[in-house]
């Protein structure tokens, strides 16, 4: 975890949005980050004045489990001595996060005298700025951004004071309502595209030369949801193989490059990742002969190798995770060291494994 450790020093400046607001975000990786969550709520709440005290938010977001691919989203707002809980189920990251987003949005802009109880009954769709109705503290006892300008109870909010609980109190995100204007804008939804960048990455190889090897790698990868596809390079330790064959030790310095394309699909729990990868690598070797009597010239040879991955990465930050991943390759070729009048002295195995530890930094 060293990798990562710079992130840490930053991590609760990002979890924090407007001064009154205190977010924990429990999401999939494929989901937006904590970060969008509350870009989102700092674009729905604009100018509103702040709350009395702190806004304490915990959304965790798990799979519904419904065989269709549904995501379930538990909310509880804490303000003061007050507690306000609520169940959402949809399909999509975005409608989630447009829910808890006008959630505590609708508590920054809400008299003083609101509670999550009241707030949290607004349907979860509503995914723009507070309703022109008035400004926050001009309405009866519930959010400004709730009443219309009559003063009278918005569409979908119930007339009693006490809020379900969650057992019975599970919506759909995303559905039409009817308190939506079809008018009111929209706040930016979350980018589902991501470009990750992996460095530092320390590798180890066994199989591609005659003992195991370490190097240094970095990679740049395109995701899409959970989709990802990753260009990766590495640079190998020098190795020496000798043979006492002959009159004089003798023998070749071996130096290594190697290139990996990667496409994997990622199944996250939680702050844990879990992405089967198949790969493609290019390592090219460079011998050169050592020795009082062997030709010193390099020769260079190169082969491809095909091969599973499987990538595990755990979540530090919205930013960064730390990666690890193990690979077995099956080379296309197995290339032959031989220094002239002592023969062979190496081959490279038909099947060559390969592990890494590093640090994802998410763009």
């Amino acid at each position: 975890m060293a990798l990562c450790a710079p992130l840490f020093a930053t991590r609760l400046a990002f979890a924090q949005g407007p001064s009154s607001v205190e977010l924990q975000w429990d999401a999939p990786a494929r989901c937006p980050s904590q970060r969008a969550v509350m870009d989102r709520v700092r674009a729905l709440a604009g100018s509103t004045s702040e709350s009395r005290g702190p806004i304490r938010a915990e959304a965790h977001v798990e799979s519904a489990h419904d065989g269709r691919g549904g995501l379930r989203l538990t909310l509880t707002v804490r303000y003061g001595q007050t507690t306000g809980t609520r169940v959402i189920t949809s399909s999509s990251c975005e409608d989630l996060v447009g829910a808890t987003a006008v959630a505590i949005s609708l508590l920054l802009g809400t008299e003083s005298g609101a509670t999550p109880d009241e707030t949290m009954r607004v349907p979860a769709s509503a995914s723009g700025p507070p309703a022109s109705g008035g400004p926050a503290g001009s309405g009866s006892g519930g959010p400004a951004s709730a009443v219309p300008a009559s003063g009278a109870r918005a569409p979908g909010v119930p007339a009693s004071g006490a809020l379900p609980s969650a057992a019975n109190h599970t919506e759909t995100a995303g559905a039409p309502k009817s308190g939506h204007t079809e008018g009111t804008p929209s706040a930016p939804s979350a980018r589902r595209w991501h470009i990750d960048v992996r460095a530092p990455a320390l590798l180890v190889d066994v199989g591609s030369l005659p003992n195991a090897g370490f190097g240094f790698g970095a990679a740049a990868a395109f995701r899409y949801d959970a989709f990802r596809v990753a260009l990766g390079g590495a640079l190998w330790l020098s190795q020496t193989i000798t043979s006492d064959d002959g009159p004089s030790p003798a023998g070749a310095g071996l130096d290594r490059w190697s290139l990996d394309l990667a496409g994997c699909r990622a199944w996250p729990a939680g702050k844990i990742e879990v992405a089967p990868c198949v790969s493609l690598s290019l390592d090219d070797v460079s011998a050169r002969g050592t020795g009082p009597q062997v030709n010193p010239v390099s020769v260079q040879t190169s082969w491809v190798s095909l091969g599973p991955e499987v990538l595990g990465s755990l979540r530090l930050t919205d930013y960064a995770a730390l990666v690890l991943g193990v690979s077995a390759r099956w080379a296309m070729s197995q290339p032959r060291f031989v220094v002239a009048g002592l023969g062979e002295l190496y081959q490279v195995s038909p099947v060559t494994a390969e592990a890494l530890l590093g640090c994802d930094w998410i763009l």
